[in-house]
């Protein structure tokens, strides 16, 4: 976790020197501006590009007991729907394109403000104005080493809180498919799984992407995964994917598609006395491109009790409605995921095949 450590500690520096508040309210004025959003949720998406749904929520907490309705949700949205900047370094190690990431991260701001509007359109008339955010008293630590230091012991907690998730998420999920590969045994369903089950079930959402047909199942296991375990687990999973891919290619300049065998969904590279075995297969780059977008964001089961925890203790007076709001903006946060993904198969180009 010394990605995790560093991003968190670089952001409390350039927030103490007032660089990351310029930034924001930036990139909120053009994303009011250009989108016609209100003042708060336009802060809080352009705040989510860097920061996780907790700490853009404590930018604007001040506000969130009088908001709407409309902009409760679209801040759930945000939230949902994109990821923080302190967990990118996990994910470019764990090889997936940083490009992508860093492009899937500053186009969710635009897509949960959009996909907010369609699925909860505003009806009441908003209270926060973008200078009343501007005016927000703002408290500074000492110096810049002791912001450092706060930076350095809040990324304690998310990696602490990451860890646990992770654990938890994947003992469940060991449990549930071992469950289900008993039962599976029992009416003579072999390799029964959760993934399996999800690689049928969002199959459709994977065609609406503009994924490749054989790619289709892989996919919407991916999906799955990110929806209903975590995010984190499923760019796991993709960069084994990405890692296959790789060595397929190079396996197959040096030595030709002859002593490639296939089983099942698994590629063997040689003869089967001398071989390396490929696990779950491969998928292409556009494939791959395409489910770095879907898979950019927080939302799934999970951050649902986050997301909810910490706007309740934010606005005890706001819980009902944001207890009725959280499920939908879970799905819509899902939604401006797909968006996003959807973009980037409309303008994905395989330069490295053109070369070839």
């Amino acid at each position: 976790m010394p990605g995790v450590l560093f991003f968190s500690t670089f952001m409390s520096m350039l927030y103490y020197l007032g660089i990351m508040q310029r930034i924001v309210i930036f990139i909120g004025r053009c994303l009011s501006y250009t989108l016609g959003s209100t003042a708060a949720e336009s802060m809080n998406a352009a705040g989510n590009m860097f920061v996780s749904m907790t700490e853009s929520n404590l930018m604007i907490s001040p506000f969130i007991p009088t908001m709407t309705a409309a902009e409760l949700h679209s801040i759930m949205v945000a939230g949902f729907g994109s990821i923080a900047g302190s967990v990118l370094g996990p994910y470019i190690r764990f090889g997936i394109p940083a490009d992508h990431l860093l492009s899937a991260t500053v186009m969710s701001a635009p897509a949960t403000l959009a996909v907010t509007r369609i699925c909860y359109p505003e009806v009441e008339v908003p209270k926060v104005t973008i200078e009343d955010i501007e005016n927000m008293e703002r408290i500074r630590e000492g110096s810049i080493i002791d912001a450092a230091i706060q930076g350095a012991m809040l990324s304690f907690k998310i990696i602490s809180c990451i860890l646990v998730n992770l654990i938890a998420f994947l003992s469940v999920l060991r449990f549930i498919n071992a469950t289900l590969t008993w039962f599976g045994d029992r009416v003579g369903l072999e390799d029964v799984s959760f993934e399996m089950l999800c690689s049928y079930f969002l199959y459709p959402v994977a065609v609406f992407m503009g994924t490749e047909w054989s790619d289709c199942r892989r996919m919407a296991e991916l999906v799955g995964i990110k929806t209903f375990t975590n995010e984190f687990i499923a760019y796991e999973k993709l960069a084994e994917l990405i890692k296959n891919r790789q060595a397929y290619e190079k396996y197959l300049r040096e030595n030709g598609p002859g002593s490639i065998h296939f089983v099942g969904e698994d590629i063997i590279l040689g003869d089967f006395t001398n071989s390396s075995r490929l696990i779950a297969g491969i998928i292409s780059q556009r494939s791959e491109v395409i489910a770095t977008y879907a898979l950019c964001g927080f939302s799934n089961i999970g951050s649902m009790g986050i997301v909810l925890g910490s706007l309740s203790a934010m606005a005890p007076n706001r819980q009902t409605i944001l207890s009725k709001l959280v499920f939908r903006a879970m799905v819509a946060g899902n939604v401006a995921c797909f968006v996003t993904a959807c973009i980037a198969g409309l303008f994905f180009h395989n330069f490295e095949k053109d070369e070839t």
